[in-house]
């Protein structure tokens, strides 16, 4: 997974890209290089993890979606805070119902 700065330096090389491409009178290319662009802006605000593991829970797959959140290694560097906060959310929510008392650690997180 992708630091999170690291996905709005890839936005602007693609979006780079589609200038040149712009300037070579190339428009469909441009236009196509930068939807590209757009979907790395889009996975900077709504992490691609975290949306899989909603999808999980939404199916009431509880494994999977813990499996899609393990692969969020570091929290802080790879999420906005308001990312973090649904991070924490999911994990409270997923431990509710095994551990109630590190599931309210969690829950606690994600209000701040």
């Amino acid at each position: 997974m992708f630091h999170k700065n690291f996905k709005l330096i890839i936005a602007a090389l693609i979006t780079a890209w589609s200038v040149f491409e712009f300037s070579q009178v190339h428009i469909m290319n441009g236009i196509s290089i930068l939807l590209l662009a757009g979907i790395f802006i889009l996975l900077y605000f709504k992490n691609e993890f975290i949306l899989l593991a909603f999808l999980q829970l939404r199916k009431q797959n509880f494994p999977g979606a813990q499996k899609w959140l393990g692969y969020i290694k570091n929290p802080s560097a790879a999420l906005t805070k308001k990312q973090e906060g649904y991070y924490n959310f999911l994990h409270g929510i997923m431990l509710s119902q095994t551990n109630i008392t590190k599931a309210e650690k969690y829950l606690k997180k994600a209000i701040k």
